[in-house]
C-alpha cells in the first residue's frame, strides 16, 4: 500500500530460475516492485570486499532503470549499486568411488536481495541499531520480543510507541522465571563444583587407564591372521601381532584393579590429592613401558612394510591399530599432567592437559624409528628416505581442511581459463548469460579480464562513441538514447573497463 501512495513510476524485476528451482524454496518473491523513493531492506550480507550492506540494512531507493536499482543511506549519506544474488538448489551425495561428500548444483535462483520495508518484524531487527524506530509491541507473544525491539534504540528520546505497552502482555521465560526462583546460594555452588571438579577428575583418571576397547579391537586384529594363508604377506607377521596382543592384554587386570582403587580414593569425604598423584605416577610408571614399547613396535612394523608391494590393506589396518594405540599412551601421559595441574592448584582447561613431550610423542618416536633403519640400510623402504616424508606418513591423522567455498566470480573465471565461452559457462554453472555477464563486469573492474576478450574491437569503438563526454551515475539514459543497438551487458562491461 505504501509503494502505491509513491507518484513515481513503477519497475518490476523478476527472478532469473535455471533448471530445478522449486517456488516452496524462493528466498524472495519471484516479482519485485520498485518505485523511487520507496524503502528497502537488504536480506543478504555483501559477500564483496567493501560490505556495502548487511541483512537487514534499511535504504531508500534512489534511482531505477530496468537494469539498475540504486539505493542511498541517509544516516552515512553513501549511495551503491544493488547487485543481484546468487541461490543454489544443491544435492548432497556420496561418491562411490572416493568416499566423499560431494554436492550437485540442480538449479539457480537469482534476484535482487531486497524487500520493500517501511516496517520490519522485531526477529529481523535483531543486531540492528537504529537512532530512531517507532514501534509496536502490542502483540508480543514471546518473552524477550520486547526487549528485543526496545533494545535496538541507541536512547529512549529516539523511542515512538504505536500503542500502549502492556506490561501484563510481556510474559517472561519460565524458565528463567525457574531458574532466578530456584537459584543456589553462593555456598551451595562453590560446593557442587568442588564435587563435580573432584568427579571430573575421578572420570578423566580411570578413563586413562581403561584399556578394554583398544585390548578388544587387538583381540579381532589376532583373530584376521586365523583367515590368512601361511604363504601371504601378513602372515608372516602373525607371531608379532600375538605378541604385541599380549602385552595390552597383560595390563587388563592390573589396570581393573587401579581403577577401583581411584573409585575408593575418591569415595572418601576427604580426598587426599596428594596421595592419590603418588599412586598414579606409580600406575603411570608402571604402564607406560608396556604402552609405549606396543606403540613403537607398531610405527616400526609399518615402516617395515610399507615399501612391499600389495601391502596396501595390511598397512591401512595397521594404521588404524596404531591410531589407536597412540591414542591410548597419550591419554596415559595427560593423566600424569592432570594430577601436576591439581596438586599445584591452577586450573583444570583443555589447554592445560597437554605438555611439550605429548605434543611431539609420535613425531620423536618415528624419529628414533628412523635413526635405528639408518644403522640398518636394508630396511629402509626409499633410500635416504627424508623426515619429512616419514612424518608426512605417519603424522597423527588430522582431518582434512575443509574446502573454502569460492566466490561465484572466480568459479566463473576459472570457467573462463578453460577457454569456455560465456554461454558454456552459463550452462555449466546453470546460471543465465546476464548473470555470467555481471560477474565479467567484475572480472574486469579487477583487472583480471580485458574487455577486449569479450567485445571485438569493433564494437569496443563503436560504445566509446557512445559514452564519449557521459557523465551520468546510471546507464539508463544511455539505454533510452541507443536503445536495442547496445545491450546492457555491453553497456556495463565497458563502464566497468572505463569507468
Amino acid at each position: 500500500r505504501a509503494l502505491d501512495d509513491i507518484d513515481n513510476y513503477e519497475y518490476s524485476f523478476h527472478a532469473e530460475i535455471v533448471d530445478d528451482f522449486p517456488e516452496k524454496i524462493f528466498p524472495v518473491e519471484q516479482e519485485l516492485r520498485l518505485k523511487k523513493g520507496a524503502q528497502v531492506m537488504f536480506i543478504k550480507n555483501d559477500l564483496s570486499p567493501e560490505k556495502n550492506y548487511f541483512n537487514g540494512k534499511i535504504g531508500i531507493i534512489k534511482s531505477l532503470s530496468d537494469e539498475e536499482i540504486y539505493v542511498h543511506f541517509p544516516d552515512e549519506n553513501v549511495t551503491i549499486m544493488a547487485e543481484k544474488y546468487e541461490w543454489k538448489n544443491v544435492r548432497y551425495y556420496v561418491d562411490n568411488l572416493t568416499k566423499e561428500i560431494r554436492e550437485e548444483v540442480l538449479g539457480t535462483f537469482v534476484h535482487y536481495p531486497l524487500k520493500l520495508a517501511w516496517a520490519i518484524t522485531v526477529h529481523k531487527s535483531q543486531g540492528l541499531t537504529f537512532d530512531k524506530a517507532a514501534l509496536d509491541v502490542s502483540g508480543v507473544f514471546m518473552p524477550g520480543q520486547a526487549y528485543v525491539a526496545l533494545s535496538r534504540l541507541r536512547s529512549i528520546s529516539g523511542l515512538v510507541l504505536l500503542s500502549p505497552l502492556r506490561m501484563n502482555g510481556i510474559s517472561n521465560d519460565l524458565d528463567v522465571m525457574d531458574y532466578a526462583t530456584g537459584k543456589a546460594e553462593e555456598e551451595t555452588l562453590e560446593a557442587s563444583l568442588k564435587a563435580e571438579t573432584q568427579r571430573f577428575i575421578a572420570t578423566y583418571l580411570k578413563a586413562g587407564f581403561d584399556w578394554t576397547d583398544l585390548a578388544y579391537e587387538w583381540h579381532k586384529h589376532r583373530m584376521s591372521y586365523l583367515e590368512e594363508g601361511e604363504k601371504t604377506l601378513k602372515a608372516k607377521h602373525r607371531a608379532w601381532a600375538h605378541q604385541q596382543s599380549d602385552g595390552i592384554h597383560s595390563l587388563l587386570d592390573a589396570a581393573g584393579k587401579f581403577i577401583l582403587q581411584i573409585d575408593r580414593l575418591f569415595s572418601n569425604e576427604v580426598i587426599d590429592m596428594d596421595f592419590v598423584n603418588e599412586r598414579v605416577i606409580a600406575a603411570y610408571n608402571y604402564f607406560l613401558q608396556t604402552m609405549d614399547r606396543v606403540a613403537a613396535s607398531l610405527l616400526g612394523k609399518i615402516e617395515e612394510i610399507k615399501k612391499l608391494k600389495k601391502a596396501k590393506s595390511y598397512f591401512e589396518e595397521l594404521s588404524e591399530l596404531e591410531e589407536l594405540q597412540t591414542n591410548a599412551v597419550l591419554r596415559l601421559m595427560r593423566v600424569r599432567v592432570l594430577m601436576e595441574i591439581v596438586v599445584s592448584g591452577r586450573e583444570i582447561s583443555k589447554d592445560n592437559l597437554t605438555s611439550p613431550e605429548i605434543k611431539t610423542y609420535k613425531a620423536d618416536t618415528i624419529a628414533s624409528i628412523r635413526a635405528e633403519m639408518r644403522k640398518n640400510p636394508e630396511t629402509l623402504s626409499v633410500e635416504e628416505e627424508g623426515e619429512e616424508y616419514i612424518i608426512e606418513r605417519y603424522a597423527i591423522k588430522k582431518k582434512e581442511p575443509k574446502t573454502v567455498k569460492k566466490a561465484t566470480t572466480q568459479e566463473t573465471y576459472e570457467l573462463w581459463q578453460q577457454k569456455l565461452s560465456v554461454q558454456e559457462i552459463a550452462a555449466e554453472r546453470k546460471l543465465t548469460q546476464t548473470t555470467i555477464y555481471s560477474h565479467f563486469v567484475k572480472l574486469i573492474q579487477a583487472g583480471q579480464v580485458a574487455l577486449k576478450d569479450l567485445l571485438p574491437a569493433e564494437r569496443i569503438a563503436e560504445l566509446a562513441n557512445a559514452f564519449e563526454g557521459y557523465t551520468e551515475e546510471t546507464l539508463n539514459p544511455l539505454k533510452e538514447k541507443y536503445g536495442e543497438q547496445f545491450s546492457w551487458d555491453e553497456l556495463k562491461l565497458y563502464k566497468a573497463a572505463n569507468g
